[in-house]
């Protein structure tokens, strides 16, 4: 499981940026789940960052999405090796555009963090809980990954892709603000105890 994920939520004419840390958690039935932390920005009465983690976590990539060049993780009891797995990135980023300009369904973008490279593998669309319509890969630009949901348009940037995106959405995504209306300027959220903007 990746721990850490900074996400950017845009919808429209409004923007969100969040850092959320997510773990295993048992509930008292005894079944298994996630807990979501906010680290930065956010709270959990308005849960932007949650819903969105959780529309990734739908997609069935997060256990597919590893760290390139692959790096072995592996167990040991003392006698012997108990399981051995590939490293996961320990940070992701995602960007969520509710209404994109291009496309009649939302898009989710994917790419590492930190200097780290990614990849997907052994990827399973039946543990996708929406349907797989097409996947495709290209190896310009560092190379990304695409996939088509029925609902869902997912980009993924195996480098890291936050400058490209800056210029194309012409802004910092990873600041939270608001515009008046399209072509007015961005007025962004200076601190966290300024004023939560309602997306």
């Amino acid at each position: 499981m990746i721990p850490i994920f900074e996400i950017t939520t845009i919808t429209g004419n409004q923007q969100r940026y969040e850092v959320i840390k997510v773990s295993p958690f048992i509930f008292a039935n005894g079944e298994e789940g996630i807990q979501r932390e906010y680290i930065e920005g956010g709270n959990a009465l308005d849960n932007m960052a949650s819903y969105v983690h959780s529309i990734y976590s739908s997609t069935g990539l997060d256990e597919a999405i590893k760290e390139h060049p692959a790096r072995l993780i592996t167990g040991h009891d003392g006698v012997r090796f108990t399981h051995a797995e590939i490293a996961a990135p320990e940070r992701l980023r995602l960007v969520y555009d509710v209404f994109p300009y291009s496309m009649n369904v939302p898009i989710l973008r994917i790419w590492p963090v930190d200097g780290k490279q990614i990849w997907l593998t052994e990827y399973d669309p039946e543990k996708s809980q929406i349907p797989l319509e097409k996947i495709t890969s290209c190896q310009e630009m560092g190379g990304y990954i695409e996939l088509g949901f029925s609902n869902l348009h997912v980009f993924i940037d195996l480098i890291n892709s936050e400058e490209t995106n800056r210029e194309y959405y012409g802004r910092d995504l990873k600041k939270t603000g608001r515009r008046e209306k399209s072509g007015s300027p961005w007025v962004w959220q200076e601190s966290k105890d300024d004023k939560i903007i309602d997306l």
